[in-house]
């Protein structure tokens, strides 16, 4: 079925409110509407999904459209500094779908230890145990089943691996196996897979298409898009969240109308580790000191906005081989690879998202007793010498790019991007006036804890002296460091050299989250309990990556998933009489 259209005409109240349509809220607003006494009202910020969208390898050009918030970091002399302004750009969905219709597509539930930890911190009910069958209602897993995994086969998120693979990848993923101990000498893991993917037969799968589109026709949903919550409506006597406001831009885009819509039941927060907090901050729900500043009425004093984390690592190292050049969008974005791709059913180079063809983990810390990775390498097979939508993308300067990657040869080109699995520091996200349109203040601190430095340092450093011996059958690959001028004087100088371009080229896989923080009431920097409940205000739930409390290790969008598939279970549970 398509997209149900926007609703035209918008009722006083409804049983439930969810603000935001992306990964979490059209879970929720598929499951909640099985009831069908319960009238449920999703309203979403952007616009429709569009077919384009769903073409895996069209991630690039996604990015910084109408389609994104495109906010950006704020600087500090940690990172981004050969990026425009000295900012990274943070990229997140503002779309039917949310940034599951921008991601790359890769879908892991991280580590089994990484649930059974919050569990640990006094989430009961979090353990990997509790959370694996949410996992496996999300997934309709369409490979051969891994025995150890024990995928879903009936979930509305279709997964499989990428139709079509390309020769270096194919001799890649057998060359980057044997980068172990026997190679570098050191005490060294690593496990190296093609990504399992958010796709059916090459298109990507989305929230929206998985859980929206197939329940078109239900009366009890209706659906607001183009439209901003900017501020929930909260009883001050009751403490309880009753509603919220509301802006609408018109059909025709000629004007914006407001209105304040009400819920009888509850009203779900899932607009995302930065809008989230956002919303909440500006009803006055947050830091005591920081809303007084800003002159917004303190109704519940909350960390909001803290515990801000993400995947961070850097571009830099390049994979350059004797092969022609295919990731280049002139060769890409043509009719016949488009026919290509339509009539086998995805087996083209459009159904690789992003050209990441190749993930290796690597367990790296020596002194650590647990065996689990602590640094990923995301291996794309492109580079934003052959497709300029990347170095968009990524944010580097002009200036910078042209030095940056001007040693590229046109050949295929393959950046192996390394990323921390685990990072101990963390941002935050800070208003800058009481005003929804205000500047949003983007801190995520990275690098701030020296061990995560260290970390990515040490398996940069083990990885390039490995891959100097990949062992290709029939493809020559040299190993290129790329770096701006500012690294040249301690090229010679292996920590100090990393050190600085993790500070000049840094790159996120913008898996942010954690600024609502999901903890026992003990624990006093939780701002929702382990039902995903606000603390201190009755009826206001989030259900999105902000109540993660310590990121799992991987792309984050299963984890997500598995978030709003267990919510929809507990808010049903706590109404089940109605």
């Amino acid at each position: 079925m398509d997209e149900p259209p926007s609703t035209e005409e918008v009722n006083i109240d409804y049983d439930f409110i969810i603000v935001g349509a992306g990964t979490a809220g059209c879970v929720l607003a598929n499951r909640l509407t099985e009831n069908p006494k319960w009238k449920v009202l999703l309203i979403e910020a952007g616009h429709e999904e569009e077919e384009h969208m769903d073409v895996p390898m069209a991630v690039h050009h996604l990015k910084c459209s109408e389609s994104d918030w495109f906010y950006y970091t704020q600087q500090n002399s940690r990172y981004c500094q050969s990026y425009e302004d000295y900012s990274c750009p943070v990229h997140a969905g503002k779309v039917m779908g949310g940034s599951s219709v921008l991601n790359y597509m890769i879908y892991t539930r991280g580590r089994d230890t990484d649930f059974d930890r919050w569990a640990e911190m006094g989430n009961k009910g979090w353990s990997y145990r509790d959370v694996l069958p949410y996992f496996q209602k999300v997934e309709n897993f369409t490979g051969r089943r891994p025995k150890k995994r024990h995928f879903g086969k009936n979930g509305r998120i279709t997964l499989e691996y990428a139709p079509y693979r390309t020769e270096l990848a194919e001799e890649l993923i057998e060359a980057v196996r044997k980068m172990d101990s026997q190679k570098t000498g050191h005490n060294t893991k690593v496990w190296a897979f093609p990504p399992l993917l958010t796709s059916s037969m090459g298109v990507r799968q989305s929230s929206n298409r998985g859980y929206i589109h197939p329940i078109a026709g239900r009366k009890n949903l209706f659906i607001l898009k183009n439209a901003s919550v900017t501020q929930v409506l909260i009883n001050s006597k009751e403490m309880k969240a009753i509603g919220v406001q509301m802006e609408k831009v018109s059909d025709n885009y000629m004007y914006t109308w407001t209105a304040k819509i009400y819920a009888k039941k509850e009203v779900i927060l899932s607009a995302g580790a930065i809008g989230t907090p956002k919303l909440l901050m500006l009803s006055g729900i947050g830091p005591k000191l920081h809303l007084d500043e800003l002159g917004i009425k303190v109704k519940k004093n909350l960390d909001v906005g803290f515990n801000l984390m993400d995947h961070v690592g850097c571009v830099g190292i390049v994979l350059q081989t004797d092969l022609k050049p295919i990731f280049n969008p002139d060769i890409i974005f043509t009719t016949g690879e488009a026919k290509k791709y339509m009539v086998t059913k995805g087996r083209s180079l459009l159904s690789i998202p992003g050209g990441i063809e190749l993930i290796s983990l690597h367990h790296t810390e020596t002194t650590r007793k647990s065996a689990d990775p602590n640094v990923a390498f995301i291996y794309m097979d492109a580079s934003p010498y052959t497709d300029p939508s990347l170095s968009q993308e990524i944010g580097i300067d002009d200036e910078e790019y042209r030095h940056v990657f001007k040693e590229l040869k046109e050949q295929q080109a393959l950046m192996a991007i390394p990323l921390l699995l685990q990072p101990a520091s963390r941002g935050r996200i800070l208003l800058s006036s009481r005003h929804f349109d205000g500047h949003l203040g983007i801190y995520p601190n990275y690098f701030e804890h020296e061990n995560d430095k260290v970390q990515l340092i040490n398996a940069i450093k083990l990885f390039v002296n490995s891959s100097a011996t990949l062992d290709l059958e029939d493809i020559d690959v040299d190993v290129q460091k790329l770096a701006p001028e500012s690294c040249g004087f301690v090229e010679h100088e292996p920590d100090a050299y990393w050190e600085c371009i993790l500070k000049e080229l840094t790159f996120s896989m913008h898996d942010f989250c954690g600024t609502c923080k999901m903890g026992p009431k003990q624990d006093q920097n939780a701002v929702v309990n382990p039902k995903l409940q606000v603390y201190g205000v009755r009826n206001l739930r989030v259900v999105d990556a902000s109540v993660i409390p310590v990121i799992p290790r991987g792309p984050i969008v299963g984890t997500v998933y598995m978030i709003a598939e267990k919510a929809a279970d507990l808010i049903k549970e706590s109404h089940r009489k109605s």
